[in-house]
C-alpha cells in the first residue's frame, strides 16, 4: 500500500510539474530563436510575459535594423522600405511538454522610416490612415508550429480596406483567403503549399497609378536540401498597371503556370518554365498580345561560390563579380519559346513564332580584362546555336520598326507562310542557314 501511495503521489507530482517543465523547455527554445532573430538584424525593443498554470503568452516588439540579413534577397532599394519598421510578435504555447504546438501572430506595428517619409510627402492623410491600420493589427500573419514534427500551418488575416480622400478612392488593399501549410524550420521550409483567392492593391495620386491584382493563386514548393528546391506556381489571373508622368506599364496574364527548380553543388543549375493561355502587355507606346505562350529555359554551370557572393554583394561590386562568374563559364539554353499567335498594338493577328537556342560562354580567366580593354575579343569566348521560325507577317512588321533586318532576309529559308533561320556562331564565325556571313 505504501508503495502504491508513493507511486500515486509521484505520478500526481509529475503531472503537476509538467507545465512548469514544459514552460522552461519552451522558453529556452524561444529564447534561442530570439537570439537568432537578433543576429538576423532584428532589435528587441520590448517584451512582456503572461503565464498561467497551463499556458504562457509572450509579446515581443522588434525593430528592423538590417533587413538584408533576413533574406537572400539583397536589393538595397527594397530593403530601405523595411528598415526601422516595428514588428509585433505574440507567442502562445502550452506548459505541458507533450503539447508541442506554438501559436504565433506576427504583425507590423508601424511603417519603416523610408515609407513614412514617402507617404508624408505624397499624402499625409494616407500616412495617418496606414499607421492606424497597422496599430490595430490590420496586417496579421498567423502561424501554428509543432516543435516536434516541424509541421506548420497558418493564414494571413483577410483585409478589405479602402482609403477615400475628397470623395475619391485613393488606395485599396484586399486579401481574401490566404492559407498555407508545410514542414521544416521557421525559415528553411522543406515543404510549403499556399493558396490565395484574391489579392488587390491599388494606389493613385495626381496622375500616378499603381495597381496589382491576382486571382486563384496556388504554390507548391519542395526543398529536400538547403539551396535546392523545385516550385510550381499558378494563377488564374495576374494583372499589373503602373502609370507615372514618365512611363506606362501594363501586364495582363490569364491562366499562368510557372515552374522553377534549382540544383546546388559546386556548380548550380536553374530551370524555368512559364506557360500562359494569354499574355497582354503595354510599355509606353508599344503593346503586344501573345496566345498560348510557352517558355522553357535552363541555365547550367554557374559557379556556386561566386553566385553566393553575387547575391550578397553591394551595387558597387556586382559588375566585377558578374565578370568573375562569366569567366568560369556557363550555358544558357532556351529549350522552347513559342506563341501560337502574336498581335502588336491591338492590330491583326500576325501568326506564330518559335525559338530554340543554346548559348555557351567558355571558361576564360582573362574574361574581365577582355571586357574592359577590347570587348570584341569576347566573341571568341561565346558559341551560339539558334533556330527561329516566325510567320511572314511577323517578319514584315518587325522590318517596319527595324529596317536593317532586310539585310538578313536574303539568308532566310521559306517554309510555307513562315521564315526559318538556323544561326550558328562558333569560334567567331557566323552562319545563317548554312551560309557564311562576313
Amino acid at each position: 500500500m505504501k508503495k502504491i501511495s508513493i507511486f500515486i503521489v509521484s505520478i500526481l507530482s509529475f503531472i503537476a510539474l509538467l507545465p512548469l517543465v514544459g514552460n522552461s523547455l519552451s522558453e529556452t527554445l524561444l529564447d534561442s530563436k530570439i537570439e537568432n532573430l537578433k543576429a538576423k538584424g532584428l532589435l528587441l525593443v520590448d517584451s512582456k510575459s503572461d503565464s498561467s498554470y497551463l499556458r504562457t503568452k509572450r509579446h515581443y516588439e522588434f525593430k528592423v535594423q538590417s533587413a538584408s540579413t533576413l533574406s537572400d534577397f539583397k536589393d538595397e532599394a527594397v530593403m530601405e522600405f523595411l528598415r526601422d519598421m516595428v514588428v509585433g510578435v505574440d507567442v502562445e504555447y502550452s506548459n505541458i511538454p507533450m503539447m508541442k504546438d506554438i501559436n504565433i501572430d506576427i504583425y507590423p506595428l508601424s511603417l519603416s522610416k523610408k515609407s513614412r517619409e514617402l507617404l508624408k510627402t505624397k499624402d499625409s492623410n494616407l500616412y495617418d490612415y496606414a499607421e492606424q491600420f497597422l496599430k490595430k493589427q490590420g496586417l496579421l500573419y498567423h502561424l501554428t508550429y509543432n516543435l516536434v514534427s516541424k509541421n506548420f500551418s497558418g493564414y494571413l488575416k483577410n483585409i478589405d480596406e479602402s482609403y477615400i480622400s475628397n470623395g475619391e478612392k485613393r488606395a485599396s488593399l484586399r486579401v481574401v483567403d490566404f492559407n498555407y501549410k508545410g514542414s521544416g524550420d521557421f525559415r528553411l521550409q522543406s515543404l510549403l503549399d499556399y493558396t490565395l483567392s484574391h489579392l488587390l492593391f491599388e494606389y493613385k495620386i495626381d496622375k500616378e497609378l499603381v495597381m496589382f491584382e491576382a486571382r486563384e493563386l496556388k504554390s507548391h514548393l519542395e526543398s529536400p536540401t538547403e539551396g535546392t528546391y523545385s516550385t510550381t506556381k499558378s494563377a488564374k489571373k495576374l494583372f499589373m498597371r503602373v502609370k507615372t508622368t514618365h512611363e506606362t506599364l501594363y501586364l495582363d496574364a490569364k491562366e499562368m503556370v510557372v515552374d522553377i527548380s534549382l540544383e546546388k553543388g559546386i556548380k548550380e543549375s536553374l530551370y524555368l518554365k512559364v506557360a500562359s493561355k494569354e499574355l497582354n502587355s503595354t510599355q509606353d507606346s508599344m503593346s503586344y498580345s501573345l496566345e498560348n505562350l510557352n517558355a522553357e529555359i535552363v541555365v547550367e554551370g554557374l559557379d556556386s561560390e561566386i553566385l553566393q557572393k553575387l547575391k550578397a554583394s553591394s551595387k558597387e561590386s556586382k559588375k566585377s563579380l558578374m565578370m568573375a562568374l562569366l569567366s568560369k563559364g556557363m550555358t544558357l539554353k532556351i529549350l522552347e519559346l513559342k506563341s501560337k499567335n502574336i498581335s502588336l498594338n491591338g492590330g491583326q493577328k500576325l501568326g506564330s513564332m518559335s525559338l530554340k537556342s543554346a548559348l555557351r560562354v567558355k571558361k576564360d580567366s582573362a574574361f574581365a580584362m577582355k571586357a574592359n580593354l577590347m570587348p570584341l575579343l569576347l566573341l571568341q569566348d561565346i558559341d551560339l546555336e539558334l533556330r527561329m521560325k516566325l510567320s511572314d507577317k511577323i517578319f514584315l512588321k518587325a522590318m517596319e520598326h527595324y529596317p536593317m533586318l532586310s539585310f538578313i532576309k536574303s539568308y532566310s529559308k521559306d517554309v510555307g507562310s513562315s521564315i526559318l533561320y538556323d544561326v550558328s556562331f562558333v569560334d567567331g564565325e557566323l552562319e545563317l542557314n548554312g551560309k557564311k556571313v562576313y
